[in-house]
């Protein structure tokens, strides 16, 4: 079917569908060793296991009776990489932290059970590859730097940069092409109320490094400015229940085909944690 002037359907929608899942589980393990009181070092290896699901489908109405046209599909992969982590304490009130995540190869494989979308387009076919195709989506290499310090008893300030190695990650998709590096730049201060009871305000910048094209339409990875607060409370040595709250203010993009991308989005965790 071909929608737009001259086809058989044309607007409007009657009904329409879209569901997805994207998750990507990691499996690690690792050990530390200290040196002394003041650096320790960490290895770890960890697997990914890619999953990618998404189906839908749109109902036209036009000239001939309503037509429904849907997509079903799977993406899956997995890859091993290591995370190397060293720690150093120059002083009691000092503590930095940096750590470098391998890149993670992922090749997904489709899994097609249907895409009879070829509305847009007088050629017949669908929108999807078809199964068996792969797509390259590596998992980008990571350097990240922490550095805290200790004001005073009740006053900690931590301040922390996630650097995304984009430009190194092998993404086939043509629309990955003008991508650049990303990073997480962020700042916290922590405050103790009591033994008990702490909180925490902080505020994050975030630059993706991608280029609209490239950006998911459903849930597109839009640069942002993150504030944050929360609260832990520690009922005796075993129990600590914490929870917090952040609001995230995403700018918008356009795509070159005239989208519109935007988000807007409010966090809230809440957490419960058990020592033996």
């Amino acid at each position: 079917m071909i929608l737009g002037s001259g086809g058989y359907y044309s607007f409007p929608i009657s009904d329409q569908y879209l569901e997805g899942k994207n998750v990507y589980h990691g499996y690690t393990v690792g050990g530390a060793y200290a040196f002394n009181d003041i650096c320790s070092v960490s290895l770890a290896a960890r697997y990914i296991n890619a999953e990618k699901e998404g189906n839908g489908f749109v109902t036209l109405s036009g000239l001939l009776p309503d037509a429904t046209f849907g997509v079903d599909y799977e993406q899956d992969d997995g890859g091993l990489g290591f995370i190397l982590g060293l720690n150093f304490a120059p002083a009691e009130e000092w503590n930095i932290g940096l750590r470098y995540e391998s890149k993670t190869g992922l090749d997904l494989d489709y899994t097609v059970n249907r895409d009879d979308v070829d509305i847009l387009t007088p050629e017949p076919g669908g929108i999807l590859p078809p199964t068996g195709f792969t797509e390259s989506r590596d998992l980008p290499a990571i350097l990240g730097l922490g550095v805290a310090y200790t004001v005073s008893p009740k006053v900690r300030i931590e301040a922390d940069l996630t650097y995304y190695l984009n430009d190194d990650a092998d993404w086939s998709d043509p629309k990955f092409a003008g991508v650049d590096n990303g990073y997480d730049l962020g700042i916290a201060l922590e405050y103790t109320f009591s033994p008990e009871l702490k909180g925490s305000v902080g505020y994050l910048l975030t630059q993706t490094g991608l280029d609209p094209d490239g950006m998911l339409l459903e849930y597109p990875e839009l640069d942002a400015h993150t504030i944050s607060a929360g609260v832990a409370y520690e009922f005796n040595s075993s129990w600590t229940s914490s929870v917090g709250l952040a609001k995230i203010f995403y700018g918008d993009e356009t795509t070159s085909s005239g989208i519109m991308l935007e988000k807007d989005v409010m966090l809230l965790g809440v957490g419960v944690q058990y020592r033996f």
